[in-house]
């Protein structure tokens, strides 16, 4: 271990309940503090900060650090990256998401010209490329994607494919390394305890299986193929989707039309959401994009079946053996796969004790920190 302690700065865009603010909150908290003196930038005020706070790491607002791309916010975003970084004075700076890293990466390095700081690094962590959104111009977001990591000083990726495409790049396909997501052990709640918990908030009939995803309510979670799915489903079961974001109103509106009122339930978000999850039958993820879904190793753990869109980041944890791979925008498909799986209590049982062997064996978060620390020393 260093004989002083490093000074590490970790920068994410956003605050909400994900991934990346997950990932953010797992490193930040298992580092030494006798070895490590912590600070995490984001761009607005939220759930992680507190979190954070609660554990005694420092956090600080970068104003105008969105998302969306704004030419004028994004000068004003890199010249208080680097009035910080002028101030704090980090020996690492680990990036966190597309638009944390461009901006982040560029105001690193000219940092690291005013502090004469050789030693400086800069770890890059891709939670799933951005220019595979179609929202994106693909070739713009491309394009910046690899001047994150030339700039970088290495780009960690959490899954495979996200490795295979980026090795294909010029100049910078020795800075890249796969280090997969892991996960903490949870302290799950009893299945009584916790339905009970969710039937007095829903009044949800304990008879019916209970499906549930976790997932911002964004366009890559794909919730709006799921709740197309449950229309499709002649029983259905209870979906409670817990989380929050962007998608709640048109995803409310779509519930609506659908007639879905008492079988879809948008639960907002709901602290501790992962110790609820023996109180439900199956999780289901039915993402168009991922990085790699901490909710599918938390439903891992926890022994539910799983079934998830067959995609890069997915494909990393589930196969043929421990869950159920379904299309990708396709409610028809998910809806068969919905119901054959609840037709069959013996494979439901038997895909999630596979997945929680896969779990434990490939995903701890052990494994990850070693490596990540790695890098950092």
């Amino acid at each position: 271990m260093p004989s002083k302690r490093k000074k590490i700065i970790y920068i994410v865009t956003k605050t909400v309940v994900g991934g990346a603010q997950k990932y953010v909150f797992d490193l930040a908290t298992s580092l030494s503090p006798d070895n490590f003196d912590v600070l995490v930038a984001s761009g607005k005020i939220g759930a992680l900060n507190k979190r954070l706070e609660n554990f005694g790491i420092r956090t600080q607002k970068i104003n105008r650090m969105e998302r969306d791309i704004k030419i004028f916010s994004e000068l004003l975003v890199l010249s208080g990256l680097l009035k910080l970084f002028l101030k704090e004075k980090p020996d690492i700076i680990h990036l966190n998401s597309s638009k944390a890293s461009g901006l982040g990466a560029f105001a690193a390095r000219v940092y690291q010209l005013f502090a004469l700081n050789r030693n400086l690094k800069i770890i890059f962590t891709v939670h799933g490329w951005a220019f595979n959104e179609a929202r994106f111009n693909n070739k713009i977001i491309r394009f910046l994607s690899w001047l994150s990591a030339f700039l970088s000083t290495k780009t960690i990726v959490i899954s495979k494919q996200n490795l295979e495409e980026a090795v294909k790049w010029p100049f910078v396909k020795n800075k890249f390394c796969l280090i997969y997501n892991g996960i903490k052990k949870i302290d799950f709640k009893d299945r009584e305890s916790s339905r009970k918990f969710l039937s007095k908030i829903t009044g949800v009939s304990a008879e019916k299986p209970w499906l549930v995803t976790i997932a911002e309510l964004h366009k890559n979670k794909g919730l709006e193929y799921l709740i197309g799915a449950v229309a499709r489903l002649e029983k259905k079961p209870a979906v409670f989707v817990i989380g929050e974001g962007e998608e709640r109103n048109n995803l409310e509106e779509l519930i609506k039309k659908l007639f879905l009122e008492k079988d879809v339930f948008l639960m907002g978000s709901v602290e501790n959401a992962s110790s609820l999850l023996k109180a439900f039958d199956i999780f289901i993820l039915t993402s168009i994009k991922e990085g790699l879904p901490y909710t599918i190793l938390e439903a891992g753990l926890s022994e539910l079946p799983v079934i998830a869109s067959k995609i890069p980041g997915i494909v990393d944890i589930i196969n043929e053996k421990n869950g159920v791979l379904t299309e990708a925008k396709d409610p028809e498909k998910i809806a068969g796969e919905i119901q054959d799986l609840l037709k069959n209590r013996k494979k439901m049982a038997q895909l999630g004790a596979h997945l929680r062997e896969t779990v434990r064996k490939k995903f701890p978060f052990q494994k990850m920190e070693e490596k990540t620390l790695s890098l950092y020393l």
